[in-house]
């Protein structure tokens, strides 16, 4: 009995931060804040797939989150060098600067 409480608290949990992720990458202003959301989620996912009993999705979704914080932390760091920072205003008002204006008849 208290087996199976645990098993269903331990899935709560999981589920509880899937939610909790997804609101962090969707809400964030900031781009890392929404990595390590989007992280959080995927973690979370893995951790309630894993209080299913789907043990097999393991270590290909571990090596799935290694690839995406990879890819993510780069990109993070090319956008930061190429607009100097990480918050999606600053990254919106840089890109506002740069875009070509049509010259006006």
């Amino acid at each position: 009995m208290a087996a199976l409480v645990a098993e269903r608290l331990t899935l709560v949990l999981a589920v509880a931060l899937v939610l909790l992720g997804a609101v962090m990458a969707w809400t964030a202003g900031n781009a890392v804040k929404r990595l390590v959301g989007v992280l959080i989620a995927l973690c979370a996912a893995l951790a309630a797939a894993v209080s299913l009993g789907a043990t097999d999705v393991v270590l290909p979704g571990v090596a799935v989150a290694l690839a995406l914080l990879m890819l993510g932390a780069a990109l993070v760091v090319r956008v930061q060098e190429a607009f100097g920072g990480v918050e999606f205003a600053e990254i919106n008002a840089a890109d506002a600067q740069s875009d070509v204006k049509a010259p006006e008849a």
